[in-house]
């Protein structure tokens, strides 16, 4: 009998572990070819000249609310971290435009996520701790919504990152729930996949584990060969290294 009861255990445990598999709900945007060419633009930071004609004809396309509040969302991140913060800001204005007009058409997720992102935006180009604070809670309520999303599971690993230890921060949890998601990745988007290795190296060296750091951002740099947070750590290991 007791046998019996274990065996069922085990079933019932591997019944719970194959329906929490991890799943991607914006496979189908990540995987548009505009998008997926804006992006890469984007990503490897390349000139206005080359990124503002692909988003022009992603834009044109006939798009969702949420996938423009999306895009939005990467415009800004580029124009910050290039040194255009007026740029940067006018596109976080469309993103909280695009938001705010989401309607009965969208998921409670993709809702959700655009309001996450829309704050995450707010507190990339401008800083505000109130914005940054309301940001880690949204990330942290989702993720214990959504544990199983993709995108929403990579975000909690990042909040993990960046958040202080005193305010529930913790690079030994992030790096568990990366190596997670890195074992039960089938069908997560090539976006997706670039910031699970990003976001796997960036907490290795944390560590200071240069070695594990190293291997992951080289992969990172395989999906975006010029992305600046993989380009900014691998420079700060060499760094590091070069003290020692």
């Amino acid at each position: 009998m007791r046998k019996k009861a274990t065996a069922i255990i085990l079933l019932l445990a591997i019944t719970a572990a194959s329906l929490s598999a991890y799943t991607d709900s914006f496979r189908t945007t990540n995987g548009n070819p505009k998008f997926q060419a804006l992006i890469t633009a984007l990503k490897n930071e390349e000139s206005e000249s080359v990124v503002l004609p692909l988003y022009d004809e992603y834009t044109s396309s006939d798009l969702t609310t949420v996938e423009r509040s999306r895009i939005e969302y990467h415009m800004a991140r580029y124009y910050k971290d290039t040194g255009n913060k007026a740029k940067a800001e006018e596109h976080v204005s469309l993103e909280g435009l695009y938001f705010e007009r989401i309607g009965d058409e969208a998921t409670e997720l993709e809702r959700l996520v655009a309001e996450m992102d829309y704050s995450s935006a707010l507190y990339y180009v401008n800083k505000e701790l109130s914005v940054g604070m309301r940001n880690s809670s949204q990330t942290k309520a989702l993720y214990a919504k959504y544990p199983d999303e993709f995108y929403v599971a990579l975000t909690e690993a990042w909040r993990l990152l960046y958040t202080p230890p005193i305010a529930g921060g913790s690079t030994s949890k992030a790096i568990r729930l990366l190596h997670k998601i890195e074992q039960d990745r089938e069908g997560i988007s090539y976006l997706e996949e670039s910031g699970l290795y990003c976001a796997l190296g960036y907490a290795y060296a944390k560590r200071d584990d240069y070695d594990n750091a190293t291997v992951y951002l080289n992969k990172a740099k395989t999906f975006y060969t010029n992305d600046p947070l993989v380009k900014e750590t691998l420079e700060d290991i060499r760094k590091s290294s070069r003290r020692k």
